[in-house]
């Protein structure tokens, strides 16, 4: 890939990608909102009115979230690359 198509991934992954910091600060201070954060907000109802799945939700999250948020990582990483490939 040639240098200046490098540099415009990165700029585009940096705007695109999330934190597991910030996934954390959202599932422990703001109303658990992880799958929000990540963009799958189907799953975030669903979390919400199960009530966190009776607490076991939210204690499997303090484990895979980091997971979670390599794989939207990843996918994010795709998805620009698909772009750069479109644009030429």
């Amino acid at each position: 890939m040639p240098e200046e198509k490098q540099a415009m991934f990165v700029e585009e992954y940096k705007r695109k990608k999330k934190s597991v910091g910030l996934a954390y600060f959202f599932l422990i201070i703001c109303l658990g909102m992880p799958y929000g954060y990540l963009g799958k907000w189907g799953l975030q109802i669903v979390y919400w009115l199960t009530g966190a799945g009776a607490i076991l939700w939210f204690l499997y999250l303090l484990f895979a979230l980091p997971g979670l948020v390599r794989d939207y990582n990843q996918d994010v990483a795709s998805q620009v690359v698909r772009d750069l490939k479109i644009m030429g």
